[in-house]
């Protein structure tokens, strides 16, 4: 295994758009696929979204396997990075157990912690502002709710490797997982800079940013994006309440929205309808699900057919040109009804908010937001009304 990153494998359509985001940001070619039977480039870096942030921990297994025998990722040489979610939710023990087993790794190393968004761990405990990440909004995740701030409680247990919380000027041991305290982007640097051959690297996309930095990749800023006047159509499946109460304040400064009941029995094309009409008047739109949150899993599994099924006519019937995606089972809905196969990168807003397009549809910008992420300054600039937006 040599030390540079090839193949990135993430749960989660949004996650692996931002690694690939990373990777344009840094100089690279990036793919993201979708699709194991999809024939892959000779990008730099292939990004596979596995979509298993929802699965078994079996089922999870078994797609991963599949992508591992796939012959255009078997036989790229390199090393594998396991992107996880930065809060450890999914299938993370059965991922890592997965992708370690037939790289001969015998030894994990998982650095889950995105400074810059205030998400640390310490003294293996994961903390989001100074507050245990179980007593913060993550605590009310319909599919992962988190039940502890302990990082090894939330992965589980990953068989064949014993688990060690680690400081970055800790010894790594000869064999288990290793789970990386960090607080600040140069724990992340301390972490990157020691990667035996036989450790399987795995964590945040800022440890995947540090991955790159210290391997002489340099960063490069972007232009801005000719495609920001297009006619748009912002969609939120999110149920964090910084995201939900900011869509709220974008409708009073004059955001043209669409506001979907959460337990709405209404037909998807009755809301296409207003969707399109609002686009026609104002050049663009924000559908999102309203009403009181719900950890009932049908609930938020019923908002994103409806969410994916006014998209896909949207993008079908060429209403609009700029899709912007928050939350990644709703990007990954959207995905799927549309058949994307694969992506490539076209423009970074922010760590982790990146534009896309389709390589079917390569006039189409799709622009992917994790649901927990700030809205960049440049991206509202495009979605608010002008006189609205902070100069």
């Amino acid at each position: 295994m040599t030390s540079v990153v090839t193949t990135v494998f993430a749960d989660d359509l949004t996650g692996a758009c931002e690694v690939a985001g990373i990777v344009h940001r840094h100089g690279l070619s990036a793919t993201v696929a979708l699709d194991p039977n999809a024939k892959l480039d000779d990008a730099d870096i292939v990004v596979i979204d596995t979509e298993t942030r929802l699965s078994s921990p079996d089922e999870a297994a078994r797609s991963l396997t599949s992508w591992l025998q796939n012959p255009g990722i078997a036989s790229r040489s390199g090393r594998i990075f396991k992107k996880t979610d930065s809060v450890l939710r999914g299938p993370v023990a059965a991922e890592l157990l997965t992708v370690a087993t037939p790289t001969h790794a015998s030894r994990i190393l998982l650095v889950p912690a995105n400074p810059a968004l205030g998400r640390i761990v310490r003294d293996g405990r994961y903390l989001i502002d100074g507050i245990p990440l179980n007593q913060t909004s993550f605590k009310l995740d319909p599919h992962h709710p988190a039940r502890s701030s302990l990082t090894s409680e939330l992965i589980g247990n990953v068989r064949e490797f014993p688990c060690h919380n680690l400081a970055p000027s800790d010894p790594l041991p000869a064999r288990g997982l290793v789970i990386g305290d960090a607080s600040t982007p140069q724990d992340l640097a301390r972490w990157a800079a020691q990667l035996p051959a036989d450790i399987l690297t795995s964590g945040s996309a800022a440890f995947f940013d540090a991955l790159l930095s210290t391997r002489g990749h340099p960063r490069r800023l972007n232009p801005n994006p000719a495609f920001a006047n297009k006619p748009f159509l912002l969609i939120s499946g999110t149920t964090a309440p910084a995201q939900r109460s900011f869509l709220a304040n974008a409708r009073s400064q004059g955001l043209a929205t669409i506001e979907i009941p959460v337990r709405s029995k209404s037909a998807a094309d009755v809301w296409t309808v207003h969707v399109q009409d609002k686009v026609r008047l104002y050049g663009g739109v924000c559908a999102y699900p309203h009403g009181t949150v719900s950890l009932e899993s049908a609930i938020a599994t019923n908002i994103r057919a409806t969410l994916s099924a006014i998209a896909r006519v949207m993008v079908v019937g060429r209403h609009v040109q700029h899709l912007i995606i928050e939350g990644g089972s709703t990007a990954a809905a959207v995905a799927a009804s549309l058949a994307w196969c694969n992506f490539r990168v076209v423009h970074e807003w922010a760590p982790g908010v990146v534009t896309v397009s389709p390589d079917s549809n390569p006039d189409l910008y799709i622009t992917l937001k994790p649901g927990s992420y700030p809205w960049p300054a440049t991206l509202l600039k495009v979605i608010l009304p002008r006189e609205s937006v902070p100069s």
